[in-house]
C-alpha cells in the first residue's frame, strides 16, 4: 500500500496524530477482511490441487506473480511495512509532542521575560538625578545596585530561552521562523540592557560625586559666611541704633562713637562705671564737674539719675541718655540723608521693604509714618523720599 511507505508528516504533530488513526482504522476495519480473503485463497487452492491429483489431472499452475508463495511474501513485505510504519510513526509522534511541549516552554519563559523587561530600557534611561538632591541620588544608587542584581538573576533565563531556541532548531520546529525572530528580539533587547545599567551606574556614580562636591562647597560657604553675617547683623543693628538714636536723641555718629569711646576707655572690667570712672568718663568729654565738695554733690546727683537702683554701676545707655539731655545737638541734614542714602543702597529713594528689611519694625514704621511719598518716576509703589 502506498500510503504505508509514506514517511512524511509535515512536521505537523496534528498531520501524524490523523496518519496514526487511519493506520488504526485500516489495522482494524480493513486488513481483517483481507486476512479473510488470503485464507480462502488458500483453502480453494488446496482444495483444487487435490481434487486434480484425485482426478489424475495436472496440478493447476497460476501464472508468475499469484503462486500461493508469491502472496504469503507479499503478506510478509506488507507485515514489515505495517511494523515499520508504526514504529516510526510512533516515533515521530513522540517527537513532536517534545517540539510542541519545547516550544510551549520558550513562548512561557519569553513571556516573562518580556513582562519583567516591560519598561526597564525607559527607566535605565531616564534623567532624574539631574534634579535631585544627594540623598535622593543615594536612594537611586542603591535602587540601581538591586536591579543590577535582579539583572543578573535574569541571565539564565535568558540563557535558557537561547538553549530552548537552538534544540528546536535542531529539532527541525516547524515554526522555527517565529521562534528565532523572538530569541533574536530578546537577546537583542538584553544586551541593551547591560549597555544601559553600565552607563545609567556611571551616570549615577558621577551625579553623587557632583552632589557630594556641592554640598561640601556649600558647607564650606556656610561656615564663611556665618561670621560675615553676624557681622553684617551688627552692623545693621549698629546702624539702627544710630539712626534710632539720631531721630530720638539729637546726636550725630561721631558724637554717638566719641562717647562709646570715652565710655569703653574707663570701663575696664566691662561691668559699667562706678562713681570715680564715672566722673573721670565726664571729665574726658568735657563736662563741667565743680572741684572740692560741690563736685562730689554734682557727681552725686548724677549718679542718682543714671543708677536709680543703687546698683553702683552706670551702663552706657543711661550715660549716653544723660549726654544726649546735657549736649543738646541735632544731626545735620546731610547726615540724615548719607544714613538713609546707605541703607537705599544709592537710590535717591527708599522702599518699604527695605525698611522693614534694614531696621526692626517699630523704627521702620516711625520712618514711613514721617517721609514723603516718592515723587521719582522710576521708584516702586510704596517707596518713600529721603531727601
Amino acid at each position: 500500500m502506498p500510503w504505508l511507505s509514506n514517511r512524511s508528516t509535515d512536521d505537523t504533530l496534528p498531520m501524524a496524530q490523523q496518519k496514526l488513526e487511519d493506520y488504526r482504522n485500516y489495522r482494524r476495519r480493513e486488513k481483517p477482511p483481507r486476512i479473510e480473503e488470503k485464507g480462502r485463497l488458500e483453502t480453494l487452492f488446496n482444495t483444487l490441487q487435490t481434487k486434480l491429483r484425485l482426478s489424475n489431472r495436472p496440478s493447476f499452475m497460476p501464472k508468475e506473480g499469484h503462486l500461493i508463495k508469491d502472496i504469503d511474501a507479499a503478506w510478509q513485505r506488507l507485515e514489515d511495512s505495517e511494523k515499520g510504519f508504526e514504529e516510526w510513526l510512533l516515533s515521530e509522534i513522540m517527537r513532536l509532542e517534545r517540539l510542541e511541549h519545547l516550544a510551549e516552554k520558550f513562548r512561557r519563559k519569553c513571556a516573562m521575560h518580556e513582562e519583567w523587561s516591560n519598561g526597564k530600557e525607559e527607566t535605565l534611561r531616564s534623567t532624574d538625578y539631574k534634579s535631585s538632591g544627594l540623598y535622593k541620588i543615594k536612594a537611586l544608587r542603591k535602587r540601581h545596585e538591586a536591579f543590577e542584581s535582579d539583572l543578573g538573576a535574569h541571565q539564565d533565563r535568558v540563557e535558557q530561552i537561547a538553549a530552548i531556541a537552538q534544540e528546536l532548531n535542531h529539532l527541525r520546529y516547524p515554526d522555527i521562523a517565529t521562534i528565532n525572530s523572538r530569541c533574536q528580539s530578546i537577546c537583542t533587547q538584553w544586551e541593551r540592557l547591560g549597555q544601559l545599567t553600565s552607563q545609567r551606574r556611571v551616570s549615577l556614580e558621577e551625579a553623587e560625586r557632583v552632589a557630594e562636591k556641592l554640598d561640601q562647597l556649600y558647607l564650606d560657604l556656610a561656615k564663611r559666611a556665618a561670621p560675615f553675617n553676624n557681622w553684617l547683623d551688627g552692623a545693621r543693628e549698629d546702624l539702627a541704633d544710630l539712626i534710632f538714636t539720631r531721630d530720638c536723641k539729637g546726636l550725630s555718629e561721631e558724637q554717638v562713637n566719641e562717647l562709646r569711646s570715652s565710655f569703653n576707655h574707663f570701663d575696664k572690667d566691662r561691668l559699667g562705671l562706678d562713681a570715680e570712672q564715672l566722673r573721670a568718663c565726664l571729665i574726658s568729654v568735657g563736662f563741667k564737674i565743680r572741684p572740692g565738695k560741690e563736685g562730689d554733690v554734682d557727681l552725686y546727683d548724677i549718679m542718682s539719675q543714671l543708677d536709680p537702683n543703687r546698683m553702683g554701676r552706670v551702663l552706657f545707655d543711661a550715660f549716653l541718655a544723660f549726654m544726649t539731655k546735657e549736649a543738646a545737638d541735632t544731626d545735620t541734614v546731610d547726615q540724615m540723608i548719607d544714613s538713609f542714602r546707605i541703607l537705599a543702597q544709592g537710590k535717591p529713594f527708599i522702599t518699604g521693604d527695605e525698611l522693614r528689611r534694614e531696621l526692626p519694625s517699630d523704627q521702620a514704621n516711625y520712618c514711613m509714618a514721617r517721609m514723603a511719598p516718592s515723587s521719582d518716576p522710576s521708584a516702586p509703589h510704596g517707596s518713600y523720599d529721603y531727601l
